[in-house]
């Protein structure tokens, strides 16, 4: 049974999660329309809810080539985030850079 598309957002309703390892740790990112959840690299029982209106910054670092690589998200004072692509698979990283371009209401994500 398909939802009935609820918002401009649609399938980003019902949010995007996605997991993968880190350092030998299982890390987990929820991405829904008000918000991005995830834990505190060094701290997996300290979560933090980010609101979109928080964040300052969003940007890809320039991996081999000039081909973007990971997604940095900046928040507050000196607090940032970042969505590594090589732990992903490709379209789940391409459905995460979408969103937030949606949500942020931007064009393009620079390469810094």
């Amino acid at each position: 049974m398909l939802k009935k598309q609820t918002s401009y957002y649609g399938w980003l309703d019902c949010g995007i999660k996605t997991y993968f390892r880190l350092h030998g740790h299982k890390r987990v990112i929820t991405i829904n329309v008000k918000s991005m959840i995830f834990t505190e690299l060094g701290d997996s029982l300290k979560v933090i809810d980010l609101k979109f209106s928080e964040i300052t910054e969003v940007y890809f670092t320039e991996g081999r080539q000039g081909i973007p690589s990971n997604l940095i998200i900046k928040y507050g004072y000196d607090g940032h985030a970042y969505i590594a692509k090589d732990y992903l698979k490709h379209q789940y990283f391409e459905a995460i850079s979408s969103a937030f371009k949606k949500i942020l209401k931007i064009n393009e994500i620079s390469v810094k």
